[in-house]
C-alpha cells in the first residue's frame, strides 16, 4: 500500500476534509521531523545521554513558553540545534560563574523572555493577547522554579547545563526578535 493509497484511506474512513489531511501532513511530518534530529543529535552524545535528554527537556520546555529562531529547512534546523548542543553541553559548562552570578543571570532571562517572548514562526497563528501575557508568566515560574533548584545542588552538570540552557535560549530568543 503507498503513502497515497494510506491518506485515501484514512480520509475516507474517518471522513477527514481535505484541510484535515493537510493537517494531519503537516503534524506527521513536523513530528518524524523532530523525531530524527533528536535521534541523530542524540548521536553525538551516546555518551553523555542522560545529561543529553536532560538539556532537550529543559530546552523543550523553556522553547515552548518563548519560541525562537525558526529555520527555513531542515538541514538548517538541524545544524543550529547540534550547534546549540554541542555549545550547552560541552563548551559553556567549562566557563560556569558562581552561584550568585547564575542566579542573577536567570532573572536578567525571565525579564526578558517576559519581554520579548513569545516569538513564533511565520508560519504560526498569531497569538492572542491573553495567551501572550498565560506564556509570559509561565517562562517566569519556570525560571523561579529552576533557580529554586539550583541553589539546591548549584554544581550539579544538570544544574549547570539547564542554566546555561536557559541563557542560550534567552538570547536566541533576543536574535529571533530582531528578525
Amino acid at each position: 500500500m503507498g503513502m497515497e493509497h494510506l491518506q485515501n484511506y484514512i480520509q475516507i474512513k474517518y471522513d477527514f476534509t481535505d484541510y484535515q489531511m493537510a493537517q494531519l501532513r503537516f503534524f506527521t511530518v513536523t513530528l518524524l521531523s523532530e523525531l530524527s534530529k533528536f535521534l541523530i543529535i542524540g548521536l553525538f552524545f551516546i555518551y553523555d545521554i542522560r545529561l543529553y535528554l536532560w538539556t532537550i527537556v529543559v530546552f523543550q520546555i523553556v522553547r515552548s513558553t518563548t519560541g525562537g529562531i525558526h529555520c527555513r529547512t531542515y538541514a538548517g534546523c538541524l545544524l543550529l540545534s547540534l550547534a546549540f548542543m554541542v555549545i550547552i553541553i560541552k563548551v559553556l559548562p567549562l566557563f560556569t560563574p558562581v552561584l550568585f552570578a547564575r542566579i542573577l543571570m536567570l532573572v536578567i532571562c525571565a525579564a526578558v523572555s517576559f519581554i520579548i517572548g513569545p516569538v513564533t514562526s511565520a508560519k504560526h497563528l498569531k497569538l492572542s493577547n491573553n495567551t501572550r501575557f498565560r506564556l509570559r508568566l509561565k517562562v517566569i515560574a519556570v525560571i523561579a522554579v529552576y533557580i529554586f533548584v539550583m541553589c539546591m545542588k548549584p554544581d550539579s552538570r544538570y544544574i549547570i547545563t539547564g542554566f546555561w540552557t536557559i541563557i542560550l535560549n534567552t538570547f536566541q530568543l533576543g536574535v529571533a526578535k530582531k528578525n
